[in-house]
């Protein structure tokens, strides 16, 4: 009977031992699922930013573009792109030879013009001197025939005919002054000059003459252009002869930029034109200088939207800061814009979502023990250090077990939010969870109310066995 009792006693004990095991098994389980290891986030708090991308070249906003004022064959070329500048040194020079027998032809021209213009107002001074004694005669004889007709010494058709001459003389000579008067340029009803001493002054101002005059200026102006100088300071990016090379007027010879003046031009997409704002802060980098990143400013943004055969974007120009970097002219780059979307926000990553949710709601991880910072948001624990549950693994002695990290299992607890501002990875949380709050942002499948969740991340980083 006694070693009945004792057996009794003994499978009550064993009995118990096990209750107590299978409490502390569930305890740990929480909804009766073993803990499993999840990725979890730190909400935190500070500027929420995007960064919109986008591509265009590097252009500079001041250049001269150099173009020949002459008509010839490059004869040498004295710069090659890269080179710098100052303004007024040679570019390249072209054979002068043409030049310079259009300049001695337009001389003659002008020559040739002013004696012409001469003798034309010689001429005409000489005709009106003529004029004038026929009309003086004119005048003496129709004097005559008027005393002769008076005493019946003259026939009425002899005495016509005179009249008739004298008439005409006038008429004459008015034509010829009025000749006279308009090759000096003067008005009409203004009597011209006879002095010869004011022809000079009349060829100068003679249309022919200044024509003629234009035309020697014009040829002499391609004489000094057979030098090709450079209007402004600058780089040469771009030099379009060579020796041999037959220019014609206008002809573009080179392009100066200044490098002080290098920006960028780049198309944003209008579904992100919204984002970006002038002066906001960009890095400009280009596979034409590996390694080097360009700090900007958006200077500029235009207000129409256009296609460009990928989309319809919008034209953004950034000023930029080189501070001696070389960069290419015309070289493709890319932007990369900040854009403050909140400057104090809470955020959180937008993989923490749980999927479906209406309203949004998040899996908060809260250790046992914690108090849950969202109703006491000064009180939120650091995310490294929380008290909680641990779990320790099979130590094989003492030693072994006082050097095994004490793994952390959290609650996880279903939380709804309000949803603020939000990029592509990140989401701005203005209500539901609190600064240093844990967010569950993987296995969100599997996560129930209350299921024990370890940080994946301090699994993966602790020691193996």
């Amino acid at each position: 009977m006694k070693k009945k009792g004792k057996t009794i006693i003994a499978l009550c004990a064993v009995a118990l031992v096990g209750i107590a095991a299978f409490a502390f098994f569930n305890r740990s389980r929480g909804t009766g699922d073993q803990p499993f290891a999840a990725s979890l986030a730190v909400a935190v708090r500070g500027p929420l930013e995007e960064r919109v991308s986008a591509s265009g070249s590097f252009l500079a906003d001041r250049y001269t573009v150099v173009a020949s004022k002459t008509v010839g064959i490059v004869s040498r070329v004295y710069v090659k792109p890269g080179d710098r500048v100052k303004r007024g040194d040679t570019i390249a020079v072209v054979d002068e030879r043409d030049s310079r027998e259009a300049l001695a032809a337009a001389e003659i021209a002008l020559e040739e013009t002013r004696r012409n213009l001469s003798v034309e107002l010689a001429s005409l001074r000489a005709a009106v001197r003529d004029r004038s004694l026929a009309l003086d005669q004119a005048e003496r004889a129709a004097r005559n025939a008027e005393s002769l007709k008076a005493v019946d010494g003259l026939s009425e058709e002899d005495y016509r005919k005179t009249v008739e001459s004298f008439e005409q003389a006038k008429a004459t000579l008015a034509d010829a002054m009025a000749k006279l008067a308009l090759a000096q340029g003067l008005p009409a009803g203004v009597e011209p000059s006879l002095d010869p001493s004011s022809d000079g002054r009349v060829i100068s101002q003679s249309p022919s003459y200044r024509r003629a005059e234009l035309s020697v200026e014009g040829a002499r102006r391609a004489l000094e252009g057979c030098v090709i100088k450079a209007d402004g300071p600058g780089t040469v990016t771009e030099i379009t002869v060579a020796t041999g090379s037959r220019l014609l007027n206008e002809t573009v010879v080179a392009r100066i930029e200044d490098p002080e003046s290098v920006m960028t031009e780049v198309n944003v997409d209008e579904v992100d034109i919204g984002k970006i704002s002038e002066g906001l802060p960009v890095e400009v980098t280009a596979d034409s200088m590996l390694g080097t990143t360009i700090p900007g400013t958006v200077s500029r943004i235009w207000p129409i939207v256009k296609n460009d055969g990928n989309g319809r974007v919008c034209k953004v120009r950034i000023s930029l800061d080189l501070s001696g970097a070389r960069y290419l002219s015309g070289a493709s780059c890319m932007a990369r814009i900040t854009s403050v979307l909140a400057p104090n926000a809470i955020t959180v990553p937008a993989s923490a979502l749980i999927p479906g949710a209406n309203p949004p709601a998040v899996w908060v991880a809260v250790a046992d023990g914690e108090t849950a910072a969202a109703s006491n948001p000064d009180g939120a624990a650091d995310a490294s250090d929380a008290p909680g549950e641990t779990a320790s693994e099979e130590a094989d002695g003492p030693e072994d077990q006082a050097q095994q990290p004490q793994e952390t299992v959290y609650r996880a607890t279903r939380r709804e939010i309000t949803i603020g501002e939000s990029t592509v990875s990140t989401v701005e949380v203005l209500s539901g969870v609190a600064e240093g709050e844990r967010v569950i942002i993987d296995q969100l499948n599997r996560v129930a109310e209350g299921a024990g969740i370890t940080d994946a991340a301090r699994a993966a980083r602790a020691p193996k066995k």
